[in-house]
């Protein structure tokens, strides 16, 4: 596996920056364009602007990274490039999730008004591996204000975090500003099983906080925890998993280019980022779904220490 020195990482990342904006603000323009769905995905619906978005994500690679090699992991449609006038080749991973809030931004640009935007986010990882622990810069575009978040490892696990490329200093993030109560998502999306959903939010709102659903984007609803809407994010569908005939998995679930781009911001924030079971999302792998905690430090042993039943029951320890 090849490495990456500082200078070559911070390369990497203003490409990313200028690609997320550049596909973001292409994704805002569609807002004529005949917008329907197309099949459906583990849980999701696939849709024309998903193509769209899709499609104009290669174009601005190839634009600013002309010289990138490996795999570019894309939801739906993985691809692998190489340059056959090179010798030798590196095996770069691109992650990306080129509209991670589908559902708000086909709602949101297909409506007969014009004046809002969706809460949704353009999000790249860039790892030296299919293996998280290996993310060296990561980039989400909001697509409702037009932010560029960022986050850059700059010494073995240190990730230092950006908004609209000046650096954010993670006390200004991690405590709880202008409320006495703390604000808690609890995510089930697209998933069957809410009686399980339903436990877990009880379990949750009987520890004092406060119990909400998201914003149907989950890269969205951790950016809305840096901005201090919220003080932490549960996700536990991976526990809730049904395979179909086929023996695929049908339920949606927290898969890892849906929050590989954000996951280094919010760390770099100072949140705290971590499984349902305290281990570090650096664990996981390109393939995998993530049963995931993000909270502010002060109340992430709580919330682990809360849900800990309710994952040993679902994991079948009980």
């Amino acid at each position: 596996m090849m490495n990456l020195d500082l200078g070559q990482k911070r390369t990497f990342l203003y490409a990313l920056e200028r690609v997320a904006r550049e596909v973001g603000q292409h994704v805002l323009s569609l807002r004529k364009l005949d917008i329907c769905d197309t099949h459906d995905y583990k849980g999701h619906e696939s849709s024309t602007i998903d193509s769209c978005a899709r499609d104009f994500m290669q174009t601005c690679l190839e634009r600013h990274l002309p010289e990138f090699e490996g795999k570019v992991r894309f939801e739906l449609r993985p691809i692998t490039k190489s340059l056959m006038e090179k010798e030798e080749h590196v095996d770069l991973v691109l992650i990306i999730d080129e509209i991670e809030g589908t559902t708000n931004t086909k709602r949101c640009l297909a409506s007969a008004f014009d004046e809002y935007r969706p809460q949704a986010v353009i999000s790249l990882a860039l790892s030296l591996s299919d293996s998280l622990k290996d993310v060296v810069a990561s980039v989400v575009y909001t697509l409702d204000l037009g932010e560029t978040f960022s986050a850059l490892r700059v010494e073995g696990d240190k990730f230092l975090a950006f908004l609209n490329q000046k650096l954010i200093d993670p006390e200004l993030v991690i405590h709880t500003r202008g409320d006495s109560r703390r604000r808690v998502l609890v995510i089930g999306y697209s998933n069957s099983h809410r009686l399980k959903k339903g436990e877990l939010e009880q379990t949750i709102y009987d520890q004092g906080f406060r119990v909400y659903e998201g914003c149907r984007a989950s890269g969205m609803d951790m950016v809305n925890l840096i901005r201090n809407q919220t003080d932490a994010y549960i996700d536990l569908r991976r526990f809730w998993s049904t395979k179909g005939s086929s023996g695929k998995e049908k339920e949606a679930m927290l898969e890892v280019y849906d929050c590989a781009g954000v996951l280094p911001i919010a760390e770099g924030c100072g949140l705290v980022v971590t499984d349902a079971e305290g281990n570090s999302w650096h664990d996981y792998q390109l393939n995998d779904a993530i049963p995931l905690v993000v909270a502010r430090p002060d109340i992430h042993p709580k919330i682990l220490e809360t849900i800990q039943p309710l994952v040993e029951k679902w994991k079948g320890k009980k």
